[in-house]
């Protein structure tokens, strides 16, 4: 359990709450709101 990861979850999250259609890396939501451009930012 990495700590950077519970952080990123935590920031996607609000990032997908607020403006799930921005930002190349927003968690599963960006699976259906943007499919060509899912988890490709920094993991």
């Amino acid at each position: 359990a990495k700590p950077k990861t519970t952080v990123r979850t935590v920031a996607q999250k609000i990032i997908m709450t607020v403006v799930p259609w921005s930002g190349p890396d927003t968690g599963p939501i960006a699976n259906r709101t943007r499919p060509y451009q899912t988890n490709t930012g920094p993991s």
